[in-house]
């Protein structure tokens, strides 16, 4: 018989609930929820407010750098009721951050299926380029290319990727202008001087 360890369950720890694995114990006055979504549960500091169809998708918390964040579930978070949770931690070390549009680009991302996007890690390939892949979808990948020289902290160059994120995302749902001819085609006849 597999001996059980107990842990207690902390905030940014997000457990994948299986049948085995290790158990972790909820203290009394944490508020832990549920994702049916992904079948993990956390411990939230706080939820967002309910959206326009009752889910409330944030679940807030604080990260071990003392950064205030939160992990998305798209059916919303659900109270979490028993006082142990028996799984394996989620490997989740992305950082979170909002990247604000106006109401038309989000209904015309939305309708791509583009609600949550990636970005890896930035990867140093030379002293004056770092490489991070925006993962829009499966199939949908973008390099975003960045020189650290120009920045002096990470939370810098982290800001330029998400700039450089949203500038990719407005693309995809920019939409083409009419191509309307302004003049006749026009040909030239070439002579020398």
């Amino acid at each position: 018989m597999m001996e059980l360890n107990n842990t207690k369950l902390i905030a940014g720890i997000f457990i994948l609930l299986m049948a085995v694995g290790t158990t972790y114990f909820i203290m009394e006055g944490d508020n832990a929820y549920y994702c049916e979504d992904t079948n993990l549960v956390g411990l939230c500091d706080s939820l967002s407010k309910v959206n326009d169809v009752g889910t409330q998708t944030r679940c807030y918390f604080t990260n071990e750098n003392n950064k205030s964040t939160y992990k998305i579930c798209k059916n919303g978070w659900i109270k979490y009721e028993n006082l142990n949770v028996i799984g394996e931690p989620i490997n989740d070390s992305f950082n979170y951050f909002e990247a604000k549009f106006d109401k038309e680009t989000i209904k015309k991302l939305n309708k791509r299926n583009i609600t949550k996007v990636e970005v890896s890690s930035c990867v140093q390939v030379k002293p004056n380029l770092c490489i991070a892949i925006l993962n829009i979808s499966e199939d949908t990948f973008k390099e975003l290319l960045i020189n650290p020289l120009l920045y002096n902290t990470t939370e810098e160059i982290e800001a330029k990727i998400i700039e450089e994120a949203k500038i990719e995302l407005a693309k995809l749902v920019v939409e083409e202008p009419e191509v309307i001819e302004i003049t006749n085609p026009i040909i030239l006849d070439l002579k020398e001087i």
